[in-house]
């Protein structure tokens, strides 16, 4: 959806330019660099650069966006498409110093060539009344990949009723530079068929918190008595499944209580 804005002349760095006789054309974008599929909001405006009354096209379909990587088109929202963008107001006047704008989203994926998301360099441009802006450079940077891996061991994979369970949480740093790990203990949760029996919140040390150097492991160890926590539930024979939770990582293990 496309509208019209009063607005004064944006010169924030990510905009490009063009000045062509009485009329400014410009593109900007809502930040200059973005995650990998993150949605990218562009602006194309058109600007009245004299003291005097300019005439400018009417209604819709008068504008396109369009963003290029390497020369190649990569995606591109037109005035000739399915759903032109339509400026709010539709007059053909533009008084002195006057804009209008049309706005457009991208959603980061190609819908020219092979699909995809690209990342690395990528221009955004725009154009309205036949004239282009000049592009402009924004950054998408591929996703991020955390070097620390979390796994779960238990002592044994076989208990019978009301043996305690040792529990070992461990962090590794398979990357290459130094990687943060926070001051807070794991958050474990121990479920029967889906339904959770007993729980551990995570919970802050400051004390704790150091980085982990590559090849470097930190270690937490948690016991669970083997009864439940939670309400209305009771421990019997059968599996149990061990979930833990640390920084936006996760791992789980299984074990089985035996009868007695």
């Amino acid at each position: 959806m496309s509208r019209l804005r009063h607005i004064r002349p944006n010169l924030e760095p990510l905009e490009g330019r063009a000045l062509l006789s009485d009329v400014a054309v410009t593109v900007t974008t809502d930040q200059p660099s973005y995650q990998v599929g993150q949605p990218i909001r562009m602006t194309l405006t058109e600007t009245n650069a004299t003291n005097h009354d300019v005439t400018v096209a009417e209604g819709c379909g008068v504008s396109d966006f369009w963003t290029t990587q390497n020369g190649a088109e990569l995606w591109r929202k037109s005035k000739d498409g399915p759903q032109p963008l339509c400026p709010i107001f539709l007059g053909g006047v533009l008084h002195p110093h006057e804009s209008r704008s049309f706005d457009a989203l991208w959603n980061g994926h190609t819908d020219e060539g092979p699909p995809g998301t690209p990342t690395g360099m990528v221009e955004v441009s725009g154009q309205v009344d036949g004239m282009d802006s000049p592009p402009v450079a924004i950054r998408i940077e591929p996703q991020a990949v955390n070097p620390l891996v979390l796994t779960v061991t238990t002592d044994h994979l076989l208990y019978r009723p009301g043996r305690r369970v040792h529990i070992t949480v461990t962090a590794t740093n398979t990357g290459n530079e130094p990687a943060a790990v926070g001051a807070a203990n794991p958050e474990v949760t121990i479920s029967r068929r889906g339904a959770v029996v007993w729980r551990l919140h995570s919970h802050i040390h400051p004390q704790a918190a150091r980085p982990l150097l590559p090849g470097q492991t930190r270690q937490f160890t948690v016991a669970w008595k083997g009864v439940p926590n939670v309400r209305g539930v009771r421990i019997g024979p059968d599996s149990y499944t061990v979930q833990v939770s640390l920084e936006g990582m996760e791992d789980a293990a299984t074990i089985r209580i035996a009868r007695r």
